[in-house]
């Protein structure tokens, strides 16, 4: 119930999320971005954000958050305040990995996107994740209509 769950800011490195509960945030769940590197979220509930679950900021390749990982999470119903995405992966981010985690909607229509990535994003891999009552489980956005949260 705050604005923002986790805010990993100012090159945060090495850092651990897990086992927690981020939910009904009016911004987001966890805001990755300004060089937050080799950070692992893992076996955490990210439910009920209202612009996004997980957002890795829109940030040039010095400043972007590269190398962390999502495992085991449970990411749903979120993004219900703009356009329903569960994991927001920006600017020119790279090597993220998101692997074993269960992207999903309860059936109100709040999150229709499992995983968002930007045109300038490189190397995010998604792995054996499940995704329950999304419109789109993975959505690649073209660079002429990517935009910042």
């Amino acid at each position: 119930g705050n604005n923002q769950g986790i805010f990993f800011c100012w090159g945060v490195s090495d850092g651990l999320v897990d086992g927690c509960t981020c939910s009904d945030n009016r911004d987001y769940g966890i805001s990755v971005g300004h060089r937050d590197t080799d950070n692992r979220i893992q076996k955490t509930i990210i439910e009920r954000n209202h612009k996004v679950g997980i957002l890795f900021r829109d940030q040039e390749a010095f400043r972007a958050g590269h190398r962390n990982s999502v495992s085991a999470c449970t990411i749903r119903d979120n993004g219900f305040g703009m356009d329903g995405v569960g994991v927001d992966v920006r600017g020119q981010t790279h090597d993220i990995t998101l692997r074993e985690n269960v992207l999903s909607d309860s059936g109100q229509g709040r999150q229709k996107i499992g995983v968002r990535i930007g045109a300038r994003c490189e190397r995010v891999d998604a792995e054996n994740n499940t995704f329950s009552g999304l419109d789109m489980d993975i959505d690649r956005v073209p660079q002429t209509e990517e935009r910042a949260p």
